[in-house]
């Protein structure tokens, strides 16, 4: 997975999506059909082990499951080299010095992970001069966007992320992508951050294969609903 500061790949969207908050946010209007994937617990997020077993069908769904385009969000804090907080967990008998030790020593241990798993590239890209967004990142409505070019294979691992250069850290936590595409377009993933589910717009035959995974819940939704969190979900 590698930054990429050529944000051309991502000009195709822009004229097709839909109306803000409705399921065709990020996605194009014009795919055949639209599955919204829920997180494997409310309000917990599309997890990267969801993620990985979409790639199943997402891979047969796609003449270039080698070609894909990642997009994070900007304003994840992760993204910034100076950015995260440490919380340091200690017994009630330790005193103010002991614990202020404790804690210098375990925000320069995050800070120097910290660092290390943050691209120098995608730093410098999601700076802001003057509050405005660099032209390194994807622009779309109400969002900017960092873009990495990856393969399928590489999402198929729950820990892509530690080597993708957005400040995972050894835990396995970070940012996740806000979109997915192949070359060949043939569906796109959206994962808006206001938002605890992705959506996947493509083929009847891929949603149904999506519907069909083992572990994946999901529901079936029109181009032009809205995206609410409180959802009636299987018992």
């Amino acid at each position: 997975m590698r930054w990429t500061g050529d944000t051309s790949g991502g000009d195709w969207l822009l004229p097709r999506l839909g109306t803000w908050g409705s399921v065709t946010s990020l996605l194009p209007r014009d795919y055949e059909a639209y599955v919204r994937v829920l997180p494997p617990e409310p309000d917990g997020g599309v997890t990267p082990q969801v993620l990985a077993a979409l790639t199943v069908p997402l891979t047969m769904a796609t003449t270039t499951p080698e070609q894909i385009t990642i997009g994070v969000w900007d304003g994840f804090g992760e993204l910034h080299p100076d950015a995260g907080m440490v919380w340091v967990l200690a017994g009630l008998d330790t005193d103010a010095g002991e614990l202020a030790k404790l804690q210098a020593a375990a925000e320069a241990e995050y800070k120097h992970e910290h660092r290390a798993a943050l691209d120098p590239d995608v730093a410098r890209a999601v700076e802001r001069i003057d509050g405005r967004p660099g032209d390194d990142l994807l622009h779309l409505p109400h969002r900017d966007y960092v873009l990495l070019e990856g393969s399928l294979d590489e999402l198929a691992d729950p820990l892509w992320g530690c080597g993708a250069g957005i400040g995972w850290t050894s835990t396995g936590n970070g940012p996740m992508p806000q979109l997915i595409w192949p070359a060949d377009h043939a569906w796109c993933l959206s994962a808006e951050i206001d938002d605890d589910s992705a959506v996947i717009g493509g083929s009847a035959h891929l949603v149904a294969a999506i519907r069909a995974t083992p572990g994946i819940e999901v529901l079936p939704v029109g181009p032009d609903d809205r995206l609410v969190r409180d959802v009636q979900r299987a018992d």
